[in-house]
């Protein structure tokens, strides 16, 4: 877990904040969106956020069963 605020700019590009143009950082855009998705006020809260990782394995599914097993 993190506090909102921790999300650094590479974060918030892998979260899909893309730049186009002359806009703001991909912090800031994050910041706007997470605004408008849980409403105002929700980004100055800081809250506490549960931050998930995810890698791609590119072997099939019984593969990888297997080596666990």
């Amino acid at each position: 877990m993190e506090r909102l605020y921790d999300i650094s700019e590479e974060d918030a590009e892998a979260e899909g904040m893309e730049l186009v143009g002359d806009q703001p950082s991909p912090r800031d855009l994050f910041s706007a969106l997470w605004e408008s998705i849980n409403g105002q006020g929700s980004w100055d809260a800081n809250p506490w956020v549960w931050t998930l990782s995810f890698g791609v394995i590119e072997k099939n599914v019984d593969a990888v069963l297997r080596e666990a097993a």
